[in-house]
């Protein structure tokens, strides 16, 4: 049996080293974060657009190629004789057109400035991946963590439940054969909770796996380890700073191409010019004399007399479109301004909320836990209150343990609207330092 078991892991380390990549046991937020920006393609993407920008308003600020003519004119149509007529000549023509005012040089310009856009997108993409990594990661932690928990509170309430049976059996405490019952039924509802929490940590791993691997792969049965501490809420940035954000950056770009598009659709009030130049030739006389060539050069433009019905109705679109532009920045700014307050309010309150439970709640409730053994154990005290505190103290941990990874998901909001990185300089916690307690108690 053992044998087929080494075969079968052995097996599967290779199939996963031949797809390319194998994650290691531990994956912090900054590894994630880190794999997940160097894994986005939409980077690349967003480059060759930005390229691709760059090549158009290389190609829109340039003239027309020239158009080249050839006739055979004036040709008589009895002989079709080149020397009968004065008037026939093989001619050449060369035309070359010249776009309205300075059209040439602001579609250059409305072109390079959405190019401007996309270093600005790229980074709000990297903003809006850590963002939900972030989010994705402190969900693996909490069912991760959560699971620790909840097997640590099974095992000890699996010794207090055989301790209280072996009781039961020889008649030595006070403990009833229903109060076992009720404590097997905790233990069920304790599997069945523990059953629904692997649920989602599979769920989230498979979720990252779009995020980290390429090809797909998952962080199948690593550890989410090093969660850092978070900032105090007066160390939070000002409402104010997401005047600076990406997005709103962006989006100021391309108000400038719109005014440049304004600029652009004004131009078609002046006319568009043509010069052309042309050179005949004509053959000799019947009588031999020599007939001279013919040179004419001429200009052609357009006259922008009807303006009623198409230029003035572009250039008020491209006003009404600059003018709808800027109410959508506005829009943003305060939708951005009010999350942003939202997302401080709220992290304030969960530090205020993490700090009550450290402090007060969780202690207290552990000390009430150990009360309520030690009077089981010298005979004052029954069991199902032991039972009850138990639950408590596992319910107490997993609060303090979501307001945890609710305030960090808060802080990863607060970090986009504000365009504040990830620091790499905060002092990470031990992983397993909620289980961890429970363990020390044991």
């Amino acid at each position: 049996m053992s044998l087929k078991l080494s075969s079968a892991r052995w097996l599967g380390l290779v199939a996963l080293t031949l797809s390319g990549q194998v994650f290691s046991a531990e994956l912090t937020l900054n590894q994630a974060i880190e794999q997940a920006l160097e894994q986005d393609l939409w980077q690349t993407s967003s480059a060759r657009r930005e390229q691709a920008l760059i090549d158009r308003a290389e190609s829109s600020g340039s003239l027309p190629d020239p158009s080249v003519t050839l006739t055979a004119g004036n040709f008589p149509v009895d002989t079709f004789d080149i020397q009968q007529e004065p008037m026939t000549q093989l001619s050449v023509a060369v035309t070359q057109m010249f776009p309205r005012g300075d059209s040439r040089a602001l579609s250059a310009q409305k072109n390079r400035e959405l190019s401007s856009q996309q270093p600005l997108l790229r980074q709000d993409r990297s903003l809006k991946v850590e963002q939900a990594v972030t989010r994705l990661w402190l969900q693996g932690y909490e069912a991760q963590e959560s699971i620790k928990l909840m097997e640590q509170e099974r095992d000890l309430l699996r010794q207090l439940v055989d301790a209280a049976r072996a009781g039961y059996a020889s008649g030595l405490n006070n403990t009833r054969q229903q109060d076992v019952v009720e404590a097997n039924v905790e233990l069920i509802r304790l599997e069945d909770r523990l059953a629904e929490l692997r649920q989602a940590l599979a769920v989230t791993r498979q979720q990252l796996g779009e995020w980290l691997s390429e090809s797909g792969e998952v962080f199948e049965s690593g550890q989410f380890v090093g969660l850092s501490k978070g900032p105090t809420p007066d160390q939070l940035p000002t409402a104010e700073t997401v005047i600076q954000h990406p997005q709103v950056l962006a989006f100021e770009r391309r108000i400038q191409s719109s005014e440049t598009g304004e600029a652009l659709a004004r131009q078609s009030y002046r006319p568009a010019w043509g010069l052309t130049a042309k050179y005949g030739y004509r053959d000799d006389d019947l009588m031999g004399n020599n007939r001279a060539d013919l040179m004419s050069v001429g200009v052609t433009f357009d006259l922008p007399l009807f303006t009623g019905n198409r230029q003035d109705r572009e250039v008020s679109a491209a006003v009404a479109d600059t003018e709808a532009l800027r109410t959508d920045k506005t829009l943003l700014l305060r939708r951005m301004r009010s999350e942003l307050s939202a997302a401080m309010t709220e992290y304030a309150y969960l530090y205020e909320r993490k700090t009550f439970y450290q402090q007060q709640l969780l202690p207290q409730v552990q000390e009430q836990a150990s009360a309520a053994l030690s009077a089981y154990h010298s005979d004052r005290g029954d069991f199902p209150s032991v039972v009850k505190v138990r639950t408590s103290v596992l319910n107490t941990r997993l609060a303090r343990l979501k307001i945890e990874t609710s305030l960090h998901r808060t802080l990863a909001d607060i970090r986009y609207l504000s365009a504040t990185a990830l620091s790499s300089t905060e002092s990470p916690t031990s992983g397993s330092s909620s289980s961890g307690e429970l363990k020390n108690e044991k």
